[in-house]
């Protein structure tokens, strides 16, 4: 019987106009928001390739140890392969803010927002009359006349809908792979085909939560109108007020400063703070040499002169030039112990707000589902901590390789400064690793959990209502 039923109601969902309209329209947003999210993911990479062949250029030509940071600060995180997840792979926007407005205005709606706000609404569509629909129409009452348990009538018209959400998805998923796959220029692996496996999966999973949402809905609620009411009043709830006003909540209980305020610290930190306390030292090491090093005078070319013909000036010269460079280094480890200090307190504070900010946002399965998505995707929160770890660890040897170049230029001439262009031709390349199939399974199994556990719940009270549901 529930073969029967099972059949029954799939033939009357795919015959249903209200379907095939959400089945088309769900395609064609995924496929659109594929193309789309193709040409910016091209892009992307071209820009990348751009920067980096700039940053070989300059290095090749203006690099010096004092400014060689500011040629490395376009080593950015590559494009994520799964193209069709933006998540927080997105750019600033400022340069698109100046050239046309209008990107930022109307972004492009990726996977992830196509199945939260589109295919959800389709879901609600399926399911708000469930019950109380064919109540309305006499059939429901008759159906139950032939022995037929209402375990088995509920279980029947669940699996239905869910089977047709489902088909909707896989289709539209498939055409926008289809689509990356053929215009972006990227290569999936077995980590790249496993995460969109998952994240299909789960797109069902949070599609298959608001169906049951508005399946109980209509058997709490003995009229569609108002079942379809309800249903969208918790679909407003769970997907535009709860993830909205989430952070605003938590930034009352965790206040921060500003990100500027912040910036206006470290800047007087590292740059006035730092000038004072250094010029302050190194005068006092210029007088200490005055008498016996007289440089008053003497030009660049003289002080070359004097240290190629007396070793005992040279001597001297690189005495005096190591304990200056001794100073500055004292005083950038002080000051930067300092700024650490400041930032690590804001970071805290940070951190706390955001898990409070997060916390509260789950009691909606919409930040659920796009947290799982953009860890699988390798744009989430994840993936930019394991982009700062793996940043940390070049910058330090890049930081370990400059103080020895430097190091090796000044022995071999006490004269060459930090202005000077330094050959770093061997210095250590950043490549990002992605995170493996594994780690991003990881970090999205528990957001998984929770969006079973919105299913499981809402069937178990379509279930009970279902149960002592008046069909007469």
């Amino acid at each position: 019987m529930f073969r029967v039923l099972f059949i029954k109601e799939v033939r009357d969902h795919l015959l249903s106009l209200r379907v095939a309209i959400g089945l088309s329209l769900g395609i064609l947003l995924v496929a659109a928001s594929a193309f789309v999210l193709s040409s910016i993911h091209l892009a992307r990479q071209q820009e990348m390739a751009g920067n980096q062949q700039r940053q070989v250029e300059l290095l090749a030509h203006y690099a010096h140890a004092n400014r060689i940071w500011s040629f490395l600060r376009s080593t950015t995180r590559p494009p994520a392969p799964i193209v069709l997840v933006q998540g927080l792979d997105q750019e600033d926007g400022a340069e698109t803010l100046m050239s046309n407005p209008m990107p930022e205005l109307f972004p492009v709606m990726d996977l992830a927002w196509s199945v939260a706000i589109i295919l959800s609404l389709f879901a609600i569509v399926i399911g708000f009359d469930a019950f109380n629909g064919e109540k309305e129409g006499g059939t429901l009452r008759l159906l139950l006349a032939n022995r037929v348990s209402r375990l088995q009538v509920a279980a029947a018209k669940w699996t239905a809908g869910a089977f047709v959400l489902t088909v909707a998805l896989t289709g539209a998923l498939l055409v926008g792979v289809l689509i990356v796959q053929i215009r972006a220029n990227t290569v999936w692996d077995g980590d790249e085909w496993f995460s969109m496996l998952v994240l299909g999966l789960l797109s069902a999973v949070y599609c298959w939560a608001f169906f049951s949402a508005a399946f109980a809905a209509s058997a709490i609620f003995s009229r569609s109108s108002v079942s379809v009411l309800a249903s969208l009043f918790t679909w407003i709830l769970l997907v535009l007020v709860i993830p909205s006003v989430s952070p605003y909540v938590a930034a009352q209980f965790v206040p921060l400063s500003s990100s500027a305020a912040m910036e206006r610290d470290l800047q007087y930190m590292l740059s006035e703070e730092r000038d004072q306390i250094g010029k302050a030292r190194v005068e006092e090491v210029r007088k200490k040499y005055a008498s016996i090093l007289p440089l008053e005078g003497l030009s660049e070319s003289d002080i070359q002169g004097r240290i190629h013909r007396d070793p005992e000036f040279k001597r001297i010269y690189a005495q005096r030039a190591q304990e200056i460079d001794q100073i500055w280094d004292d005083v950038n480890a002080e000051q930067r112990v300092k700024a650490d200090r400041l930032t690590a307190d804001h970071d805290a504070r940070a951190r706390r707000q955001f898990e409070l900010s997060r916390t509260l946002s789950l009691f909606s399965p919409l930040p659920a589902y796009l947290y799982a998505t953009t860890e699988l995707s390798a744009t989430g929160f994840g993936t930019w901590e394991e982009f700062d770890r793996q940043m940390r660890g070049w910058r330090q040897s890049m930081t370990d390789y400059l103080a020895s170049r430097y190091e090796a230029e000044k022995r071999a001439d006490p004269t060459f400064g930090v202005n000077d262009f330094i050959d770093v031709s061997t210095r250590p390349r950043f490549q990002f690793q992605f995170p493996s199939f594994a780690d991003r399974f990881a970090a999205s199994a528990g957001y998984a959990g929770e969006l079973c556990v919105w299913v499981f719940l809402l069937v178990g009270l379509a279930m009970a209502q279902f149960a002592r549901f008046d069909v007469r």
